[in-house]
């Protein structure tokens, strides 16, 4: 027997009633599924799934009369059975800095910006799901890797969001991303601008990773030591760009591999960095510099090391400075 709950069984096309026009394509759906988590609608927005006039759509999208939508099938099992668990639900986040327009959080690591496959919830699902408001806006404005910590800027309205993605397309000057790494090996000289092109490719269903090809998109890091180690090398890197593991795979082309990376690490050294006492990857978002994009205010935000990082890199100064 099927004990699936279904809230609707299969692909309607609805036209948009008087009552919703004006509406938010979001809120109008999770009025319309009662029951199904704001997480799901959205990945369902976002997978084009739900279509408006037979075009995929944003999830703030206003709603006009004449619209028609492509509503997929939803079970309400199928829904919940990706809600948010319970201890993500009570996970206390960080913020760095928030008014009307932004937010600025401190991610834990461990956590992805977004759920995905396998993934039941990302900060982003978290951060909405904590707010609960109706009317409310969050979407992210960039990306930084599952394992690592550090400031994510979020836009609180669509406007912003817009303004800050120019900046990181055409106006990169507008905003600084600088992060803190510990290097497997112990850096020599000064300060080095790394302009490998990188290429992402997918090696399995699940995993996707940056290589330096001549034929990859254009990537620069300045990579700045802080501070040096007999066997590792603390260093700031400065994001130019913004390519898919870009501080990992440019680290790693230059011989000093991010300390805990298993992606782009040698295993050898990621178990001997185990046996000290790393868990992680030892690479942190420290901070971001950015003009406001409606106030144009100089808005300066860092995010101290975590504990298992601070902790770790005094050990590493104790055993080998």
């Amino acid at each position: 027997m099927n004990s699936r709950n279904p809230v609707n069984a299969g692909v309607k096309h609805v036209n948009v009633p008087p009552s919703a026009v004006g509406q938010r394509l979001d809120n109008y759906l999770l009025r319309s599924w009662k029951g199904v988590p704001r997480s799901h609608v959205y990945r369902l927005i976002r997978a084009g799934q739900v279509r408006v006039n037979g075009s995929r759509s944003r999830v703030f999208r206003k709603l006009k009369d004449g619209d028609i939508l492509r509503l997929p099938p939803i079970r309400l099992d199928d829904a919940t059975s990706r809600s948010i668990p319970m201890h993500l639900r009570q996970l206390k986040v960080d913020r760095l800095y928030e008014d009307e327009n932004l937010l600025i959080i401190n991610k834990p690591s461990g956590i992805p910006v977004h759920g995905g496959t396998r993934l039941r919830a990302g900060i982003i699902e978290i951060l909405r799901f904590q707010q609960e408001l109706e009317d409310s806006y969050l979407e992210l404005v960039h990306r930084i890797d599952r394992d690592t910590s550090g400031c994510l800027i979020l836009a609180k309205e669509p406007q912003t969001l817009k303004r800050l993605h120019s900046y990181l397309r055409d106006d990169k000057e507008q905003i600084r991303k600088r992060y803190l790494a510990l290097l497997c090996g112990k850096w020599v000289g000064g300060a080095q601008s790394i302009n490998f092109p990188l290429e992402s490719r997918r090696f399995s269903p699940e995993q996707r990773r940056s290589v330096v090809t001549n034929t990859g998109r254009a990537a620069n890091s300045l990579f700045t030591p802080v501070e040096s180690f007999t066997e590792y090398s603390l260093v700031q890197i400065e994001l130019v760009t913004g390519r898919t593991h870009q501080i990992r795979a440019h680290a790693s082309a230059i011989g000093h591999p991010v300390a805990g990376d298993t992606k782009y690490g040698l295993r050898q050294q990621n178990r001997s960095l185990h046996e000290l006492g790393l868990r992680r990857l030892f690479l942190h978002a420290h901070d971001i510099r950015l003009t406001h994009p409606k106030s144009g205010a100089i808005i300066d935000v860092s995010a101290p090391l975590e504990k298992d990082l601070s902790q770790f890199l005094e050990l590493v100064r104790q055993k080998h400075a």
